[in-house]
């Protein structure tokens, strides 16, 4: 079993919760209690964050999931209402709120949510890549008088971002902030120059643990965020360690060169807090998915760290290439001209969006990829705990 999660913003694009996608083989047929116990044994639950979790599903399998919810914090439904079946997704409706669940009701017709228990649900989306204006406008005004929050889902570009919002809706789901865009300007901004320089100082192949001390020692918060880090329940250590020289000693150059690459993105002042974690996602999958290909492991998290700083920073990938030391393998990948490096991120991107079919065709076999993203969630978790210490 396959899992993947899409953010669902708010007007000020932060997360307000996740829907979570899942896949089995077409020839594995699972009853709704099967279905269950896979979801608990691939590791659902590392998915949660701190928001609210909407697992997408059949109508058919909605008993079992809400049993699997019940015991969960902030887990919840997401269903594409049928207006067919309008009666069961009402009882369905009821449960969750009896088990006091989340659920989100997607729509591929406004008319739709004529039939639909909107006092029950927390987010309703409308499904729509290029939506007009005013039927988000009259989609938006239904729900002055319900629970539910009203978005749009599947929007692609910051344009239609632009419409949903200006229409009155106030959730959002898509590829608008991770889609790759021409970017005006041709430098970087003064602003961002400093953390830049870091990047640029931890993708120098000739790095030392002085330059890794230097910088650490250079900004008080970083030792105290890289000391919390390091003691932190991912490493387990039966010691605390209390000193910079002793973290480095334990940490080593290379992860402590990835982290500091991590946190200065921090500092790089995103539209969404989202596109870090996407970011950091894509980094840690590229670095363990690496000897599987027969790449470098280090030139694989940076290009796939990198892979969204057009978008963090709003600067062209063309002008931030030239800002940074990166080997000709990732300068290729981070611009879209092909590579062993361009691969591992095509296949990554194919995962994070649920492509399922682009997954089983690729270079890697879907369950070391599925597995590999769970991790890749898990380790991004805790550089969050760290970044915001």
């Amino acid at each position: 079993m396959l899992l993947t999660r899409q953010a669902i913003f708010d007007t000020g694009l932060q997360v307000s919760g996740y829907t979570v996608q899942y896949y089995v083989d077409e020839q594995v047929r699972l009853s709704p209690s099967e279905l269950s116990g896979r979801l608990m044994e691939t590791g659902i639950e590392h998915l949660a964050s701190q928001h609210p979790v909407y697992i997408g599903c059949h109508l058919d399998d909605t008993e079992a999931l809400i049993d699997l919810c019940s015991p969960l914090p902030r887990f919840g439904l997401h269903l594409v209402h049928d207006p067919e079946r309008a009666a069961d997704i009402r009882d369905v409706a009821w449960l969750c709120a009896q088990r006091d669940l989340g659920l989100v009701l997607s729509f591929t017709d406004a008319a739709h949510v004529r039939s639909a228990p909107l006092a029950q649900a927390d987010i309703a989306l409308l499904d729509g890549d290029a939506p007009e204006s005013a039927d988000l406008s009259a989609w938006a005004e239904r729900f002055k008088a319900y629970k539910a929050h009203p978005g749009a889902s599947g929007l692609g570009t910051e344009n239609a971002f632009n419409i949903a919002r200006d229409a009155g809706c106030v959730r959002f789901q898509g590829n608008f902030l991770a889609e790759s865009s021409q970017w005006e300007g041709e430098s970087i901004p003064r602003g961002l120059l400093s953390p830049m320089a870091v990047l640029a100082r931890m993708q120098k192949d000739d790095v030392t643990v002085q330059d890794v001390e230097q910088v650490v020692r250079s900004d008080a918060m970083l030792g105290y965020r890289l000391l919390r880090w390091v003691n932190s329940a991912y490493y387990g250590l039966s010691i605390e360690v209390e000193s910079i020289e002793h973290a480095i000693v334990y940490l080593g150059v290379e992860q402590l060169r990835r982290w500091l690459s991590l946190m200065s993105m921090s500092r790089l002042q995103p539209t969404s807090v989202e596109l870090l974690t996407m970011a950091a996602i894509r980094g840690r999958m590229a670095e363990l998915l690496a000897p599987r290909m027969r790449l470098d492991q280090g030139k694989a998290f940076a290009a796939g760290l990198f892979s969204l700083l057009d978008a963090i920073t709003r600067v062209p990938m063309t002008t931030l290439v030239e800002a940074l030391p990166l080997g000709p393998d990732v300068r290729r990948a981070l611009l879209g001209q092909g590579g062993p490096y361009a691969e591992l991120l095509h296949t990554i991107r194919e995962y994070e969006n649920g492509r399922w079919e682009g997954v089983q065709n690729g270079p890697v076999d879907g369950d070391t990829l599925g597995a590999t993203y769970l991790k890749a969630v898990e380790w991004t978790e805790v550089q969050h705990l760290s970044a915001n210490g």
